[in-house]
């Protein structure tokens, strides 16, 4: 779990990738004047980056961990991903609703 204020990622990110923070500035105001294509194509040049790597690994010092009672995390990007994480949490609800 990830969680930042805004400003200290837009920071970061301009630190660590100033070509792309440049480029992301850029495609925002487009959209800002309603000039879609523009902003597409300005999205289109950026390179990728790799979050974890760039980002998070390479500013530690902007970083900070904190423990967090027991929780379950699920990718739901698929149908069937939503699926197993109902079957998964249907004897939770059974045990919740016993008590």
């Amino acid at each position: 779990m990830l969680v930042a204020k805004l400003s200290t990622l837009l920071d970061v990110g301009r630190r660590s990738l100033p070509n792309l923070s440049e480029r992301m500035v850029r495609a925002a105001r487009y959209v800002a004047v309603g000039t879609i294509g523009a902003a597409e194509r300005e999205y289109g040049y950026a390179g990728k980056a790799d979050f974890s790597r760039t980002i998070l690994q390479g500013c530690p010092e902007a970083l900070a961990v904190s423990p967090l009672p027991s929780a379950t995390c699920s990718d739901l990007g698929t149908p069937h991903m939503v699926m197993r994480t109902l079957q998964m949490m249907a004897p939770m609800a059974l045990d919740s609703a016993a008590v």
